[in-house]
């Protein structure tokens, strides 16, 4: 099948650019307001955007790519995520969109990692990040990043409550099994379990 315009001008279903270009779109969540926040390619680079479905209202909330997005926190007020700086050696660091205002901040002042996993509270946020000789689990809080326990091995954050940091991994470093951990940030106590222990041999 060749590649004809489309009838109405610009990319048509009888185009294969009308695939190619074709945005995606990944919901992150809903805001304090009551608007979708959302990350999409839309508009030519990787980047979070919100609707406001009163209004009708599409706006992008940041001003350069994004490398990874996060769900919007727990107390709906921020989006974060993760801008890349190592210019192909998987190296970023995080930021966040303050939903209040529509105004991005990125944390500048940390060293750069691979980031494996990321929860924002709207007052914290909990990662694993990866850099050339440490895995550890970092939490953000007034304005620095803080790094809390160092890992042996690879490690996931899924979740943040502001205490508890959970998360899965290859912690016992078993190449047949995974584990689920459990890390309180008040305490400094780490819980690891294995759901479906086997053997390594």
């Amino acid at each position: 099948m060749g590649i004809r315009p489309s009838p109405v001008g610009g990319y048509g279903p009888g185009d294969v650019r009308w695939i190619v270009y074709t945005p995606t779109y990944t919901l992150l969540g809903v805001d304090y307001r009551g608007r979708a926040v959302y990350q999409t390619v839309e508009g030519g680079f990787n980047s979070i955007w919100a609707y406001d479905p009163a209004t009708g209202e599409r706006r992008r909330l940041v001003s350069a790519t994004v490398h990874w997005p996060g769900e919007v926190s727990l107390d709906k007020r921020r989006v974060p995520f993760t801008r890349d700086v190592g210019r192909g050696r998987e190296a970023q660091v995080i930021g966040f969109v303050d939903l209040e205002k529509d105004e991005e901040v990125v944390v500048e002042n940390m060293e750069p990692v691979r980031v494996l996993g990321f929860r924002d509270t709207g007052s914290e946020i909990a990662f694993a990040g990866a850099s050339a000789d440490r895995i550890s689990l970092y939490v953000y809080r007034r304005g620095r990043v803080e790094g809390v326990l160092r890992l042996d091995s690879y490690a996931h954050v899924s979740d943040f409550d502001g205490r508890l940091v959970v998360g899965s991994g290859n912690l016992r470093k078993n190449p047949r099994s995974s584990e689920i951990f459990v890390y309180d940030a008040r305490t400094g106590e780490m819980r690891v379990a294995t759901p479906r222990a086997r053997a390594s041999s």
